[in-house]
C-alpha cells in the first residue's frame, strides 16, 4: 500500500470501526501501521476510551473499470486521424509528456 491508500484506509477505520469492548469510534491519532504490503496492509488501533488493542488486516480491493462500447463518432475520429498520421510515434508520445 501506497502513502494515500494507507491514509484512505486509516479514515475508513475511523469511519466504520468501533471498538468491540466499549463501542466507541477510534481516533485517527490511535489508529497505525503495523504493517504493509502492495495488496495488505496491519493496523493496530487503541481505544481512547478503554485503551483496548486491536489489531486488524486489510486487503486492497480493485476496482473494475467499466468499459464503454464503440461508436460511430469513434470510428470516424480515428480514421480521421489515421488519414493525417504521418507515422511518427516518437511526435506522438513526445507531446504527450
Amino acid at each position: 500500500m501506497n502513502i494515500k491508500e494507507i491514509q484512505d484506509t486509516s479514515n475508513q477505520l475511523k469511519k466504520n470501526c468501533t471498538c468491540p469492548k466499549c463501542k466507541e469510534h477510534y481516533k485517527l491519532e490511535n489508529i497505525s501501521v503495523v504493517a504493509s504490503t502492495k495488496q495488505e496492509g496491519v493496523f493496530e488501533m487503541i481505544c481512547s476510551k478503554c485503551k483496548t488493542q486491536v489489531l486488524i488486516s486489510t486487503i486492497k480491493v480493485v476496482k473494475e473499470r467499466k468499459h464503454r462500447s464503440i461508436n460511430k463518432k469513434d470510428i470516424t475520429s480515428i480514421k480521421s486521424f489515421l488519414n493525417t498520421f504521418d507515422g511518427n510515434f516518437e511526435k506522438i508520445f513526445k507531446n504527450e509528456k
